[in-house]
């Protein structure tokens, strides 16, 4: 009976202590990280590069329906020309129809022999809403030393 006692007391104090040294797990989860937000201003890269671009100067104006950038001495780099400014999606046309969008890009350096010369892509305007629009696009062409540009645009000021 001592024996038993003697074991029973060595049994509980064993589970005691390994209960008690046991860490206690953080019930608060880990925060997820952070999602990415998209620089204000307009951004792009040329044919498939990591090389991002910013414009200088970009705004939209609502007589024309047209996004200009302008480079840091106040030309003109961009202009896109649209049927609408609602959100949608807008693929690349020269005729000007309705879901269309024209762009015209003036690198540095641009001639007439090595324009950008695009014959496909889509521009989206994800919103447009108190005084700012927003969107992502891309574009791919040839008869030029660029081949493709991808960008985006990010709360750019809309002008009357």
């Amino acid at each position: 009976m001592k024996n038993l006692k003697l074991a029973a007391i060595v049994l509980l104090t064993s589970v005691t202590t390994i209960l008690s040294s046991c860490s206690k797990s953080d019930p608060t989860p880990a925060a997820p990280p952070a999602a990415a937000v998209a620089p204000d201003g307009f951004t792009w890269t040329e044919n498939g590069g990591t090389t991002v671009m910013t414009g200088a100067t970009p705004f939209f104006v609502t007589q024309g329906h047209s996004l200009f950038v302008q480079n840091a001495t106040g030309g003109v780099l961009f202009e896109f020309n649209f049927n609408s400014l609602a959100p949608a999606t807008f693929v690349y046309s020269t005729s000007f129809s309705p879901g269309t969008f024209f762009v015209d890009y003036q690198f540095a350096g641009v001639t007439s022999t090595n324009r950008f010369v695009p014959t496909s892509g889509t521009c989206i305007i994800a919103s447009n809403a108190n005084g700012k629009i927003s969107g992502t696009f891309t574009a791919s062409g040839s008869a030029g030393t660029i081949s493709s540009i991808k960008g985006a645009f990010n709360n750019i000021n809309v002008q009357p």
